[in-house]
């Protein structure tokens, strides 16, 4: 609910969301894309276009964002949201075939001192290739002091599953992801060789003293997870201290994996999904000895880039994971619930173009990038339209809420004018509310609500919004009688008693 008390949001989201600390005891089967409800309204504003093939986007501290481009361009939006005209220069030969290109661009946490970014690319020839890292300086539109790292070995043949994605520790290590070369997949379980694996190292390339594999002679010492397929989603998640990646798999089978130091994912053993042929692949959907998914998707949805939301602008999405998809073009919103991920909602379809990427800006925007030769970079942010209601609208009245074990009360006069008077303890704030019925169900509404002005109530603090705050929650109308219930968890009667109709206000 959006004027929750403080205490009763910090122990929503740490402990509803976030609740899993280790692989699921049963995996998740993801729901099909086009059943997905859109619950948030939202508006896309393109910020630069004409991008060939953009794979990654990263924000710097000065305003400026990086994107890097397959084809072998790294470019540079400015803080004014301009594209610059010139790709920089000075990057290290990268190898464009195939799926392979120029991947991610990464600065690291220190950025503002040192200027240093790490650059993911495939590298070497069509018949002899390597998934690479370099380190360099972002010195204006150029690199400086770029060194390779990385190199994946052995060398492969063919143009497909790179991996390539990269995402910095707490402890300042960070980690690769890397395929398994698509006709090399049974590697993904030698630990001799990088196929298949994600790897650890330290900024410089060398291999933490810890990694599960440093001190084992029949294995590669930066590996840190292994039985992957093409890694192409890693996000490090600060509030869940934890490391979720996802792949694709090959048709059907797609996964959303914790990663833990050492573990197997299990490829091409357990698969849920079968080959492109329509082969089997594997009998197993489980070996013993290998991590489970914490979510499958089957069909495919060809999960690209990855997000863990922390922004401000969207307050129902705190905590949620945002998984971008390239065949299903959209993004697919997730949230762990008792335990369990659950694919909360379907967004961006009305794009119809492939998503390559998703981050949250330091603005607390969503931010997207489109695959296509004419690639774009658009920002997301919530929108909002007053709604006006027939005066016999079941909504239109004065409603109240008790929050259980609080002395805290919200009283909320809704008006056929879309306008709303909100009622907290002895404060008042007015507001307005756009209102959308839920594309399937009865009774069920959406209700974006924009506080104007307000004072805050000391006994209840938090429980009315910052002025200027957007935020959306939900409603269930029950036909039998005039109560609403309203919480973003699953089961709503947990979080909040019912509304009982008041006199005007």
């Amino acid at each position: 609910m959006l004027f929750r008390s403080a205490a009763v949001c910090s122990f929503l989201i740490p402990l509803a969301l976030w609740a899993a600390a280790g692989p699921s005891q049963a995996q998740v089967k993801a729901p099909a894309s086009n059943t997905l409800p859109t619950f948030t309204a939202y508006t896309v504003t393109p910020v630069a276009d004409n991008l060939e093939n953009p794979w990654s986007l990263a924000f710097l501290p000065d305003g400026r964002q990086l994107v890097t481009e397959r084809s072998g361009r790294l470019r540079i939006i400015n803080a004014q949201g301009q594209l610059q005209a010139s790709p920089v220069a000075g990057l290290p030969a990268v190898l464009v075939a195939g799926q392979g290109g120029l991947f991610d661009v990464v600065p690291a946490p220190d950025f503002s001192k040192t200027q240093q970014l790490l650059i993911s690319y495939a590298c070497g020839t069509r018949q002899a290739n390597h998934t690479c890292l370099a380190s360099a300086r972002l010195q204006g539109n150029a690199l400086t002091d770029v060194k390779e790292i990385f190199r994946s070995q052995p060398a492969k043949a063919g143009g497909a599953h790179f991996g390539g994605r990269v995402a910095f520790l707490p402890d300042g290590t960070l980690v690769m992801t890397l395929g398994d070369g698509y006709d090399y997949r049974d590697k993904a379980q030698d630990l001799s060789t990088h196929f298949g694996k994600t790897v650890r190292l330290n900024r410089d390339g060398s291999v933490p003293a810890d990694n599960p594999f440093a001190n084992r002679a029949d294995a590669r010492p930066e590996i840190y997870t292994w039985g992957h397929r093409n890694v192409q989603g890693l996000v490090w998640d600060g509030a869940s201290k934890r490391l979720l990646a996802h792949e694709h798999g090959a048709r059907g089978g797609d996964e959303l994996n914790l990663l833990k130091a050492g573990a197997n994912y299990g490829w091409p053993l357990a698969t849920y999904g079968i080959d492109y042929s329509g082969a089997i692949i594997s009998p197993n959907t489980a070996v013993d000895g290998t991590e489970q998914p914490q979510l499958y998707w089957n069909p495919s949805i060809a999960p690209s880039g990855m997000a863990v939301y922390n922004g401000g602008l969207f307050p129902a999405w705190q905590g949620s994971v945002l998984v971008g998809a390239l065949s299903h073009r959209m993004v697919q919103r997730i949230q762990w619930r008792n335990g369990q991920p659950v694919v909360v909602e379907g967004l961006f379809r009305e794009l119809n173009e492939r998503i390559r990427d998703v981050k949250t800006g330091p603005d607390g925007a969503v931010y997207l990038l489109t695959d296509q030769p004419q690639g774009r970079v658009l920002k997301v942010t919530p929108s909002f339209s007053k709604t006006m209601l027939p005066k016999d609208h079941p909504l239109v009245g004065a409603w109240r809420i008790d929050v259980p074990g609080t002395s805290c009360y919200e009283i909320y006069d809704m008006r056929a004018d879309g306008t709303l008077r909100v009622v907290s303890g002895a404060q008042q704030a007015d507001a307005e509310f756009s209102l959308a019925k839920k594309p399937e169900g009865e009774g069920f509404y959406k209700w974006t609500n924009k506080i104007t002005n307000h004072n805050q109530q000391p006994d209840c603090m938090g429980t009315v919004m910052q002025t200027g705050h957007e935020a959306t929650f939900y409603i269930t109308f029950h036909s039998t009688g005039d109560q609403f219930l309203l919480c973003e968890q699953a089961n709503l009667s947990a979080c909040f008693g019912p509304f009982v109709r008041q006199p005007s206000i």
